[in-house]
């Protein structure tokens, strides 16, 4: 084996993706606050990215867009997650149990609601 450094591929570095006419565009979303937002570097197939930037250039989404989808996604993943964590939780409850348990939680959340809005409306 040589003892010379290590060939890299061209494949195994994802290229940085620059155009500098992506800076032209004006965001169509208000800006987050820079306290909120991050960054987030992430490396997917050429394929994945390809497809999405062409899906989203063909609607006329430009800069922020690709964030935008991509947080979407992500808000999306995690919701359907906690859907099927509770399901699997509550799998071994019986059905007419768990209808009156969510009757009722619904019911609370109606009154507190009700509550605080009269509560807003006696005060304004």
């Amino acid at each position: 084996m040589s003892s010379g450094p290590r060939p890299v591929l061209a494949d195994t570095q994802p290229a940085p993706y620059v155009d500098s006419r992506l800076y032209d565009y004006p965001l169509k979303r208000p800006k987050m606050p820079a306290s909120t937002a991050t960054r987030l570097t992430i490396s997917w197939s050429k394929e994945t990215d390809l497809a999405l930037r062409s899906h989203l250039g063909a609607r006329g989404l430009k800069k922020g867009a690709l964030s935008a989808f991509i947080e979407d996604a992500v808000r999306w993943r995690l919701f359907e997650q906690a859907v099927e964590t509770i399901k699997d939780r509550n799998a071994s409850t019986d059905p007419d149990e768990l209808a009156a348990l969510i009757d009722a939680t619904v019911r609370d959340v109606r009154a507190e609601i009700a509550s605080e809005r009269q509560a807003n409306a006696r005060s304004a």
